[in-house]
């Protein structure tokens, strides 16, 4: 006979009056009781703490200063009680019914760790964003190489056992925080993750893009977590030791490009010379940039050329720069 766990769910926030109140509704009209709902806000520093306050006697309000989110939901998680946790961002929001259908699987298969579904993507005014849905593994999985391949599985689209993320290390990345996290459930605490076909949760998506700065923390992050994970993987099998090594240097070499192609030739080499001391025959591609790393005027030649239709062939002379 399964047990059915109590549910607790964690909202990090911040500055996110405009979302809020629809966050902790859709959580309070689930057809399976939650338990205990957290908002953990990080210093709010617009009208959110007013849009909460109809909540009171329903949900648990922490208060505290801008400490990061990182922290916020270390904070949420140390109060929560739940056997299951959820960490639902606030401006995302649980579709009817997810936890009905995400709990009925940690009830009914002890070894998962991790159960998740999929998302649709919302604009700013909740209006479903149609795209593509990324492919993600279906029912239960015990080999964590697919993950270390990509992540798959949406933040707000997860739940967790809470003993399952306290008996693995926090995640210390924060832009990879949450692949982090799944990872180490797989590969540190030897949990089996599970997947279902349903739309759990809507995931908010705001106007504007990553700034470079971003993008390269957070192509950083990726390759440090790799990194931190194979140096805990030490009675992993050899298979998923191999995936890490190979996902790091994959992640290497992306960087060296990402630089490049900003204009950072030095980092770029750096990132190349790593590259190619790991290979014994460099691809042409590695090759290629290494030598564009090299010498910039011929990068930034061949990238003019190769956005332009109209150009020559084959005068990379330093007249034409």
């Amino acid at each position: 006979m399964s047990y059915p766990g109590s549910i607790s769910v964690v909202i990090p926030s911040f500055n996110h009056a405009a979302y809020i109140e629809q966050c902790v509704e859709s959580v309070l009209r689930q057809d399976r009781r939650v338990d205990e709902i957290i908002v953990v806000d990080d210093g709010s520093t617009d009208d959110t703490h007013s849009r909460l306050t109809r909540f009171r006697s329903r949900v648990r309000i922490d208060l505290g200063h801008h400490v990061g989110l990182r922290a916020n939901v270390a904070r949420g998680l140390a109060q929560a009680s739940g056997d299951y946790v959820s960490i639902l961002a606030s401006d995302d929001e649980l579709t009817p019914g997810a936890c009905r259908i995400l709990a009925h699987v940690l009830d009914r298969h002890p070894r998962v760790g991790l159960v998740y579904g999929e998302v649709c993507s919302v604009d700013k005014d909740g209006t479903t964003i149609q795209g593509r849905r990324d492919e993600r593994p279906i029912g239960q999985q015990a080999d964590p190489i697919p993950l270390i391949a990509k992540n798959f599985i949406s933040a707000p689209a997860a739940l967790a056992r809470r003993r399952a993320l306290l008996g693995v290390p926090a995640p210390r990345q924060m832009y990879c925080g949450d692949w982090e996290w799944w990872l180490s459930l797989m590969i540190v605490g030897g949990w089996d993750i599970y997947g279902v076909p349903d739309v759990v949760a809507k995931y908010r998506r705001h106007e504007g893009s990553l700034s470079t700065a971003a993008r390269l923390s957070r192509e950083r992050a990726a390759l440090d977590m790799f990194t931190d994970l194979g140096a805990r993987a030490k009675d992993s099998p050899p298979a998923v030791k191999k995936a890490l090594s190979a996902a790091a240097y994959r992640q290497q070499e992306h960087l060296a490009w990402l630089e490049l192609e900003e204009g950072h030739f030095d980092e770029s080499r750096r990132w190349f010379a790593m590259v190619v001391r790991q290979a014994r025959i460099p691809p042409a591609a590695v090759a290629a940039g290494s030598m564009f790393a090299r010498l910039p005027w011929l990068y930034q030649t061949w990238s003019r050329r190769r956005h332009s239709p109209k150009a020559g062939r084959g005068d990379f002379s330093k007249s034409n720069l």
